[in-house]
């Protein structure tokens, strides 16, 4: 009788460790399908594996917002250690507020991968949950930081352009108002040049100001150094002002222009134009070049 308890023990014992082993197979096989292109289990295409253990993986779907494209997924060798899952679970409030911080800043990807070495703090090694937090606490205020900084100087390199756009402005007024004095009589083409630099100002800061999320901010750079580089953008839009007035007053293009004074709100136009893009007077000018080499 006491043999026979004692194989039906082994036995037993035998089949735990079986079942034991063929889970421990089965997520090794699980996780092994983690690839970058491939599939998770419940068949999301996988763009990216931020970090990868023995039982856990962060990675990040395709076709998802960014609040929603970064995944974790657990999957432990014993089927019943739940350490993992708790680990996860008390990161889930940091988790979220930094997915929030994501979705609001459109924070770069730099910042996923940091948020997986916090997690993977929590999930491996020493399973430190409080410094997992910390870390990802941090890296959240990090990207609210950052955008922060980046919307203040994308501000301050409007507030540059503004400044030139509002000079050129008062000074043509000032042409304007005083146009019946001897100065500005005896002096129409300054005063068609000083018109020309404020409405190629104008089109200037129309495209800084359409443009203004897709310009690069720099962290080293001091906020002041942005309203310099805005107001150089508006100065380039200037020269090219001056440089439409000098191709039609000298006939080389739109020769149709330089008569009459019906003709200066086309000439303006074209102003204000050569001011939006920055491609119009470069373009002409090597139209011009090509011209010249032909003949």
């Amino acid at each position: 009788m006491i043999k026979q308890n004692s194989e039906e023990k082994e036995q037993t014992l035998a089949e735990e460790q079986k079942q034991l082993q063929d889970y421990k197979n089965e997520t090794k096989e699980r996780m092994a399908k983690y690839v970058s292109g491939g599939h998770d289990t419940i068949g999301n295409p996988i763009k990216n594996i931020f970090i990868k253990g023995d039982e856990f993986v962060i990675y990040e779907i395709d076709g998802a917002s960014s609040i929603e494209s970064m995944r974790v997924y657990i999957r432990t060798e014993k089927k019943d250690d739940i350490m993992l899952l708790k680990n996860y679970q008390s990161m889930q409030d940091e988790f979220n507020k930094f997915r929030s911080v994501l979705y609001k800043t459109n924070a770069d990807s730099s910042y996923k991968y940091k948020a997986a070495n916090a997690f993977a703090v929590a999930l491996s090694g020493n399973k430190d949950v409080e410094k997992a937090k910390e870390l990802l606490k941090a890296i959240t205020e990090e990207a609210l930081t950052e955008y922060k900084d980046t919307q203040s100087g994308r501000l301050w390199y409007l507030c540059g352009a503004v400044v030139v756009s509002v000079l050129t402005a008062l000074t043509s007024l000032g042409f304007y108002v005083m146009r019946t004095s001897e100065f500005v009589a005896t002096n129409q083409g300054l005063m068609v040049f000083v018109y020309a630099s404020a409405f190629s100002a104008f089109g200037g800061l129309f495209s800084v100001s359409i443009k203004l999320k897709e310009i690069l901010i720099e962290k080293a750079l001091e906020h002041f150094k942005y309203a310099i580089y805005g107001a150089q953008r508006l100065l380039f839009s200037i020269l090219a002002g001056f440089a439409v007035v000098v191709l039609i007053k000298s006939r080389i293009v739109f020769a149709d222009l330089t008569s009459g004074n019906d003709n200066l709100y086309a000439l303006l136009a074209i102003c204000y134009l050569a001011g939006f893009s920055e491609t119009i007077i470069p373009n002409a000018l090597k139209k011009l070049e090509g011209m010249t080499k032909n003949t």
